[in-house]
């Protein structure tokens, strides 16, 4: 089946695929064995260099367990792995307290993917970002949501319009820069990098085989079953051994 252009008709095509039983059953092996704890209690641990001091290691460790705690993997990790899986990409918009920069980042709001689109550098062909359909998802009953990239805008908008060329509109769609947001994708990209695969497209051709097979052989076995026919039989006023008997000797 060909690839659907359309973001959200492609992701709404991979969630289908997704809920089939057997492809269903191999992302939930998948996305169990992700997260494990050791016998220290982490489940996720960050590799320091050695050149750095005792001081300077804790507190680089410190910042990443705050950061890791901000996304919840000890208690969502099973299904943001699941989703990252069926999507192929997964982002967070960065919050930062305008009164208090210097705390760096102090939360995260998810971004679903249904609802932003590649951003790409014309000058270098690279991806620098997403672009985000506010307009979308204020269609969907979530207008809650457009005060959120408020910020965002307001740092765009101070970059020179002639630094990257764009082809969006900008009261509907806000684009957000990778140091904006936290982005991870499956590193397939198509030729254009405007679509990043997730692991559930390698399945898609396999998917379609097996489901056409078994609508085939529902079809078959609908078409070759033998033909059923209903009789009605006549016993009067006869009593119901009688009735029984004469019914017996007529299927005979």
């Amino acid at each position: 089946m060909p690839l659907v252009t359309n973001k959200p008709d492609r992701i709404a095509q991979y969630r289908k695929i997704s809920k089939y039983s057997v492809c269903d059953w191999c992302l939930d092996e998948i996305a169990d064995d992700f997260i494990h704890t050791d016998e220290d209690g982490d489940f996720i641990k960050l590799t320091v260099p050695e050149r750095l001091n005792e001081s300077q290691r804790n507190v680089i460790q410190n910042e990443f367990k705050k950061y890791i705690n901000l996304f919840r993997l000890k208690e969502d990790g099973y299904n943001i792995i699941k989703r990252f899986l069926i999507e192929g990409e997964l982002a967070w918009e960065n919050v930062i307290s305008p009164k208090y920069p210097e705390l760096g980042i102090v939360g995260v709001k998810f971004l679903p993917a249904e609802y932003y689109e590649t951003l790409i550098d014309v000058k270098t062909a690279r991806p620098i970002g997403i672009v985000f359909d506010v307009e979308s998802l204020s269609r969907d009953s979530r207008e809650a949501w457009r005060s959120s990239f408020a910020s965002s805008a307001s740092i765009f908008n101070s970059i020179s319009p002639t630094t990257y060329t764009f082809k969006f509109k900008k009261d509907t769609c806000i684009p957000l820069l990778y140091n904006q947001i936290t982005y991870i994708n499956s590193g397939e990209w198509s030729s254009d990098f405007l679509i990043s695969y997730p692991l559930v497209e390698k399945a898609k051709q396999a998917y379609y085989q097996l489901a056409l097979m078994e609508q085939s052989a529902v079809i078959l076995r609908v078409t070759r079953a033998p033909e059923r026919l209903l009789f009605n039989i006549s016993t009067g006023k006869m009593d119901q051994n009688r009735a029984d008997e004469y019914v017996r000797r007529f299927a005979n």
